[in-house]
């Protein structure tokens, strides 16, 4: 193995993957190899997740889009272009250089797909790949060894049966840790957060039957295994009966598709019935059972300094009532301590939706809606930009390096300057920069009609609606009356 890593790491130094043409072929190679075992992949992700055949077609079609947008996202004509701009006395700009060598740590959860959204992005930026796949039972790393290497140039690839630990090897390159690590700085690597909490918020605008099915299909989809599951939920007391009685509803009709959970988690809620009603649970330590079954567990969080309001990683769906929105936004950033949550999920209206995404401080946010694809491979990455489609692109592994041909305008004017020495010419310098900024305005405020509001107007409408009636009724009986007055004396 150290030879092979030796290899690579050679290989990396070379910049054997410069060429734009070698990376497209790489890739060409790789995504023949998956569509040609399709079958046997499907098989073995199967074997070890235990989840759905669905589930199982939606991180093989994740992993082959992945691909095949690394692999269209080289332009074989731009690439030529961009090589001769200085040649041809133009600046380039977007020029960008890779380390050369990326170490990649995939995590267990969808790994199939995680492995492929690391390793077509990095080939794609131009580096040399090592790929830790260690020695286990289990089917998915067994069927990457044998169809990595084969499809792979042996120059700019290589896969570690354990960690790698050599600080020669990880000082040369881009590390990927799906796994998340404490030591490693994520300004020049890219650092997941499989621990980090994710909150969802329901308030009683929502459509609850929306949210309930949302919820319950992201927390025991691929058995509860994803970073982005939803752990708690935030649900307004006037409606979290309803909620209840949904989310049972929705978790009885798809948790059949799934295996059942661990023997440990069988057994702490193998006296559950799935037909159980809100008020057949157990009350134990602030927590009470709302829905138990051998497969997982819809649970009421009572005492919110309860154990369970923290990262679970069993079929488990936590439910906490609020009593008002501010209260959701200060317990999700209390709940979360040092550490912001790494998604939120708000149902809601849109007003209460923005209000909740402004101040609740999650990495990402979703409104009415959870996308099915988040739900597969790794966190994003730690101080990048997100992608729902990939958790990683080839600028990850990459820097930019810009080249200058022209000098700007504004340099020729300084360096002029600075040559003369006099007084126009720093006349012309300071032009135009001592002039009167724009006056600040401050735009129109859009305030909404809320709860206060809504108050206000309706106790106004109670306070002057008799009133008004009154005043309408006396002024068109004094006028009736003045009316048959006058006609009665008429005038001699």
């Amino acid at each position: 193995m150290a030879a092979d890593i030796d290899r690579v790491c050679a290989a990396a130094v070379d910049g054997r993957l410069r060429n734009p043409i070698w990376r497209k072929e790489q890739l060409f190679q790789l995504h023949q190899a998956f569509a040609k075992d399709a079958d046997k992949i499907q098989a073995a992700i199967l074997q070890d997740s235990h989840g759905s055949v669905a589930e199982v077609a939606v991180e093989l079609r994740l992993a082959l889009d992945a691909l095949k947008k690394c692999y269209l996202s080289l332009d074989l004509d731009k690439e030529l272009e961009m090589e001769y701009r200085i040649a041809k006395g133009l600046d380039d700009q977007d020029r960008s250089d890779c380390p050369g060598l990326v170490y990649i740590e995939p995590t267990p959860h969808t790994m199939f797909f995680s492995v492929v959204a690391a390793l077509a992005p990095a080939i794609a930026a131009g580096n040399c790949v090592i790929l830790l796949l260690e020695n286990t039972m289990r089917a998915v790393p067994t069927l990457l060894r044998t169809m990595l290497p084969p499809a792979l140039d042996s120059d700019i690839f290589s896969i570690a049966r354990t960690k790698v630990a050599d600080p020669d090897v990880l000082s040369k390159c881009t590390q990927v840790l799906q796994n998340g690590i404490d030591a490693v700085s994520t300004v020049f690597h890219l650092v997941s957060q499989p621990n980090g909490l994710v909150v969802a918020v329901v308030d009683r605008t929502a459509d609850i039957t929306q949210a309930a099915q949302a919820l319950v299909m992201a927390r025991f989809a691929y058995g509860s295994a994803s970073p982005y599951a939803p752990g708690l939920v935030l649900v307004h007391e006037t409606v979290k009966k309803q909620f209840l009685l949904e989310t049972m509803k929705h978790s009885i009709r798809m948790l059949p598709e799934h295996s059942l959970a661990s023997g440990k988690q069988r057994n702490q809620f193998s006296n559950g019935d799935p037909a159980g009603n809100l008020h057949s649970g157990q009350d134990k330590d602030g927590v009470r059972i709302i829905f138990p079954s051998s497969a997982a567990a819809i649970v009421e969080v009572e005492n919110r300094d309860s154990s369970l309001a923290q990262k679970l990683s069993e079929q488990c769906l936590c439910v906490c009532s609020i009593t008002s929105l501010d209260d959701a936004i200060d317990f999700s950033n209390r709940y979360v301590l040092s550490e912001s949550p790494i998604a939120c999920f708000a149902f809601a209206s849109a007003q209460a939706a923005k209000y909740i995404c402004q101040y609740v401080r999650s990495d990402i946010g979703f409104v009415n809606h959870i996308p099915f694809e988040l739900l597969v491979g790794p966190a994003a990455p730690i101080n990048r930009p997100f992608s729902l489609e990939s958790r990683y692109c080839p600028s990850f592994f990459s820097k930019p390096t810009p080249r200058f041909v022209k000098s700007s305008a504004q340099s020729i004017l300084f360096q002029a300057a600075v040559l003369e020495s006099n007084e126009v010419a720093i006349s012309r310098i300071l032009e135009g920069a001592v002039e009167k900024l724009p006056e600040p305005k401050r735009p129109k405020r859009l305030i909404p009609r809320g709860f206060f509001e809504e108050g206000v107007r309706t106790g106004a409408i109670v306070v002057f609606s008799p009133l008004l009636i009154s005043m309408t009724a006396a002024g068109y009986f004094g006028a009736k009356a003045l009316y048959y007055r006058v006609l009665q004396y008429p005038r001699i």
